[in-house]
This record gives structure tokens, sequence and C-alpha cells, in this order.
């Protein structure tokens, strides 16, 4: 439990840092645009041609997970 001064601020900090996520999601499920004016949130897509294919980082999940059972 929290007390009531703590849980005051715990939620005004996450209610205002949700409303970004939430107003970007919004906007892309119900108007099918998405603003992001300071490119924070988006990942745009790579180019092949400029993309140097040493510089990335083989990742291979299966090896640290457990079986599925």
């Amino acid at each position: 439990d929290t007390d009531p001064v703590h849980e005051v601020l715990l939620k005004f900090l996450f209610y205002h840092s949700f409303d970004l996520y939430y107003r970007l999601i919004r906007s892309w499920i119900y108007q099918a645009s998405i603003s992001d004016p300071y490119g924070e949130f988006i990942v745009g897509s790579v180019d092949d041609s400029t993309c140097n294919c040493q510089d990335v980082a083989v990742c291979n999940i299966s090896s640290t997970l457990p079986p599925y059972e």
C-alpha cells in the first residue's frame, strides 16, 4: 500500500506519461494516421542498400528459452 501523497503523485505521472502513447495508438487504429513529430515512437524502414549487415548482431532467442511443452 502507498500513502495518499505518493499515490496521487504516481497516478499523475502515470496518466500524463501514458496519454502520449494512448493518443498515438488511438489515432493509428481509428483514423489510420500516425503523428510522430519528433520521431520518438515509430521506427522507419531501412533501405537494404544502406544497411551494413556486418554491424548487425545475431540474436538466437530460441537457445535461451526453455522448451515449449
